[in-house]
């Protein structure tokens, strides 16, 4: 099993982002469809927030975001002895 590597983030792309899944790439233990509504509302909590300007909202979601992942990975890496974060 591979993952994205502990700490990985991605270049900022105006107006648009990764949640669930797609955002804390590890193995499968059930928690992916959790994820996804977690960062679904956190990214609508931030566009409510700022919606006059939706990549502000976007790049404050991916800044709490990213040490999430690292949490993320880091446990997976501990669970998981096959899993490989690369």
């Amino acid at each position: 099993m591979y993952g994205l590597p502990i700490g990985h983030r991605w270049e900022h792309v105006p107006g648009v982002t990764l949640i669930g899944d797609a955002a804390h790439l590890a193995p499968p233990d059930g928690e992916g469809a959790n994820w996804a509504l977690f960062d679904a509302g956190q990214l609508g909590n931030a566009i409510a927030g700022q919606p006059e300007d939706i990549d502000a909202a976007i790049r404050a979601y991916e800044a709490a975001l990213f040490p999430r992942n690292i949490d993320t990975a880091t446990a997976a890496a501990a669970y998981y002895p096959d899993f490989k974060p690369y």
